[in-house]
């Protein structure tokens, strides 16, 4: 998670976070300690300070943390090996007020993003033995077998979240879930745990207010959006490589491994079918 002084950057997976990342730190300012003790207000404008959160699984820290790890107690683990500085960033965040960024990609480009990664093919532990148990080819699995792997895995996460959550009650794919749970607010979320909504219009309405406020930028207009973005918010040029053309890293080979399987179109088009609830809510949202 990266925050500035006017908005904080929420790291979807397979977005194009990494450039949009990059480019923060390119044409920005990291906090630094001299800071920290000066009042906010005389904080540079363009700084920014990166917050690792939590990972479950495989067990470590990552980037990407999800809309309700904002408010989080940063640790001198996730920002700096200082408690004063902790204390002092964890002080800016619950009381400074930014707006919510993030990328929104195609969910199909984006879990073809993830599937050529194979980031499944470095997992380790428990986490591995249950996918060779369920796929015995693993890593070698087709665009199928993980969508489906990521089915029961959300299907798990959901139940234990929500006991009203029933995986026939609302037809609702399991990307579009992910989004879900990435964006969600702690409110929305005590919310459904007292009352689960009664179809999946009902949820998208709820979704739709819940998330009004976190702007979104589009993968495919991921460069000038995110020009403008930084422009607003006082960064400069790029300071690393000024005369680059900026481009964003889109992954279209397979990266570990040559794996057996080709997508096909058949089963690109039965997940597509299973997002329409993504969908809706990207053309409501205007980013279509």
């Amino acid at each position: 998670m990266l925050y500035t002084k006017d908005f904080v950057f929420l790291a979807f997976p397979k977005t194009g976070s990494s450039f949009m990342r990059r480019q923060v730190k390119n044409r920005g300012e990291a906090l630094r300690i001299r800071h920290i003790f000066l009042p906010s207000l005389f904080w540079p404008r363009d700084f920014f300070f990166e917050q690792q959160v939590r990972r479950i699984s495989p067990v470590g820290i990552e980037q990407h943390g999800n809309r309700r790890q904002i408010s989080e107690i940063a640790t001198f683990n996730s920002v700096h090996k200082s408690f004063i500085v902790a204390a002092r960033l964890t002080f800016f965040k619950l009381t400074g007020k930014r707006r919510i960024v993030s990328i929104y990609r195609d969910p199909i480009d984006r879990l073809l993003s993830s599937y050529r990664f194979q980031w499944y093919s470095t997992w380790d532990g428990n986490l591995r033995k249950e996918a060779e148990m369920m796929y015995p080819g693993f890593p070698d699995w087709s665009l199928t077998d993980m969508y489906n792997y990521h089915t029961v895995i959300v299907s798990r996460k959901l139940k234990s979240l929500f006991s009203k959550f029933e995986e026939s009650d609302l037809k609702i794919g399991t990307e579009s879930w992910r989004f879900i749970l990435f964006f969600m607010s702690r409110n929305l979320l005590r919310s459904w745990k007292r009352s689960w909504p009664g179809s999946e219009e009902d949820l998208l309405e709820m979704f739709l207010i819940d998330t009004k406020d976190i702007h979104f930028l589009t993968q495919e207009r991921l460069t000038e959006e995110l020009n403008v973005l930084l422009e607003v918010a006082a960064f400069g040029e790029d300071k690393k490589s000024p005369d680059s053309e900026l481009k964003v890293n889109v992954t279209r080979q397979h990266h570990r491994f040559k794996s057996s399987h080709d997508v096909t179109k058949e089963e690109i088009e039965k997940i597509r079918e299973k997002e329409s609830f993504l969908y809706a809510y990207a053309e409501r949202r205007g980013l279509k």
